[in-house]
């Protein structure tokens, strides 16, 4: 990839936030239908941290994470 010219930082980044928001959707991770456990609330913070990052990279713009956590959050309270 590094070879391609992709940035290997803003790849893990996204590969990051993939994860952590599957985790988050999956139900795994929550208490009851929409509440999260700890590790659940964690993994939301890491899925927010690494999106804030995306953003300050210029890899993604602030209106499109803003909606994508907000995705997040409704699909997350949608499961459990």
């Amino acid at each position: 990839m590094t070879r391609e010219g992709t940035n290997l930082r803003q790849w893990m980044l996204g590969a990051i936030a993939n994860i952590a928001g599957d985790c988050v959707e999956s139900g795994q991770f929550h208490l009851a239908r929409g509440w999260l456990n700890p590790v659940g609330q964690g993994l939301l913070l890491i899925y927010d941290t690494a999106a804030d990052e995306l953003v300050s990279m210029g890899a993604v713009d602030a209106e499109s994470a803003s909606r994508q956590k907000t995705r997040l959050r409704k699909n997350a309270a949608d499961v459990g």
